[in-house]
């Protein structure tokens, strides 16, 4: 006879649907990524259309700002698109958030475009940073291409992110077909990438390893 032990984790307290809404019936996208930053949590997720920040609206938003100090009524307090705009259209999803002092750092689903640096602009950059000084608005200020620079459109969802001291640790799906160099122009085939934070606004590729943990080689997908 096998003794299965029940956890009681306690009764359910309070959730919010993927608009922000606490009485809404939105279910059309899907929760990626949480990070708690003192008395916020973001949340990441995938979305559509245009980015509306009004509760019950925010369906849309790809990153979402929630006030958690009263643990048990997280408010939607902030959105963001994953263009880089509050009001933007793009609908790729926010995969994995990461924090250093006034950054975040979010790793997104890829896209085929070029990496803009405008905000609006911005969904071909799979690495974004945004500028979180206000925490309930979130401000687009760099964009990276997961190829290690801004310009080339390459591919590669971003799949995890975590900091470390000056440094931003990037694991991507191996989708691309391409070199794992020591280059910034020629690592779309790295399955991880070290990227250099001591200015947290502006990344720096520092390293990249093939997914076999070599330094040098070239992926097939």
């Amino acid at each position: 006879t096998v003794t299965v032990p029940v956890i009681d984790r306690g009764p359910y307290v309070a959730g919010r649907d993927s608009a922000g809404d606490s009485a809404g019936t939105m279910d059309y996208h899907t929760t990626l990524s949480l990070l708690t930053n003192g008395n916020y949590l973001y949340l990441g997720k995938t979305g559509s259309a245009y980015c509306d920040p009004t509760p019950g609206l925010a369906e849309a938003c790809e990153l979402q700002v929630y006030d958690i100090s009263t643990p048990t009524n997280p408010t939607l307090v902030g959105v963001q698109d994953s263009s880089g705009d509050v009001s933007g259209f793009s609908g790729l999803g926010f995969n994995t958030l990461a924090i250093s002092g006034n950054s975040l750092f979010v790793g997104q689903q890829t896209d085929v475009y070029p990496c803009s640096q405008i905000a609006g602009f911005a969904h071909g950059c799979e690495l974004k940073v945004f500028d979180i000084s206000s925490s309930t608005s979130p401000v687009f200020i760099k964009g990276i291409n997961t190829s290690g620079v801004v310009n080339p459109s390459t591919y590669g969802d971003v799949s995890a992110l975590q900091v470390s001291g000056d440094y931003l640790y990037l694991a991507k799906y191996d989708t691309d077909y391409g070199f794992c160099e020591q280059s910034a122009s020629l690592i779309e085939g790295c399955g991880l990438m070290v990227f250099d934070i001591s200015s947290t606004s502006n990344p720096i590729f520092a390293a990249g390893r093939y997914p076999s943990g070599a330094a040098a080689g070239y992926s097939t997908g």
